[in-house]
């Protein structure tokens, strides 16, 4: 049998906007007007955190933006980030699990063991516009609340892998 998981370790683009503390992770390259949906994702229960989920024309996740930079992501991807808009490559690895259709996206090079608080992108969170589109996924935190991952279910049609696994 065929070992259904593939693993790539990717560089993507994230610019940080320190005055405005928000920071932009681009999964692919997003041309002007290429967000086609945004999705605010108020995460009441994790420290009133605000993520906006961006979708292409195609209805997959192409871009995050945190509006709380500084508190969002972990001190490592700080680290190697310009404070002035300028942007930045880092190393993602994600984990396409074949036969179940779910990325596995890490920002940081943690196991799964370090996820210690996990937020729900679907209909048990009210998030209808999510929905509308029907994209399910989690948003993977460390013990500090830091964005240190996610999962993408139905990668196939809501994740761009084609662009990814090239």
């Amino acid at each position: 049998m065929k070992d259904p998981l593939v693993v790539l370790k990717k560089s993507i683009v994230v610019t940080w906007d320190k005055s405005a503390m928000a920071a932009y992770i681009k999964f692919v390259d997003i041309k002007p007007g290429g967000i086609e949906y945004e999705y605010p994702m108020i995460l009441d229960d994790i420290q009133g955190k605000m993520i906006n989920l961006g979708f292409d024309k195609e209805q997959r996740l192409v871009g995050i933006e945190l509006l709380d930079a500084i508190n969002d992501l972990p001190q490592e991807i700080l680290d190697q980030l310009s404070p002035f808009c300028i942007p930045q490559e880092i190393k993602i690895k994600i984990v396409w699990n074949k036969s179940e259709d779910i990325a596995q996206i890490y920002f940081v090079d943690h196991s799964r063991d370090k996820i210690k608080h996990i937020y729900f992108c679907d209909d048990t969170r009210d998030h209808y516009s999510v929905v509308e589109i029907g994209f399910k996924g989690n948003l993977n935190f460390d013990e500090t609340y830091h964005l240190i991952g996610m999962d993408v279910f139905c990668a196939g049609k809501y994740f761009p892998l084609e662009v990814m696994f090239v």
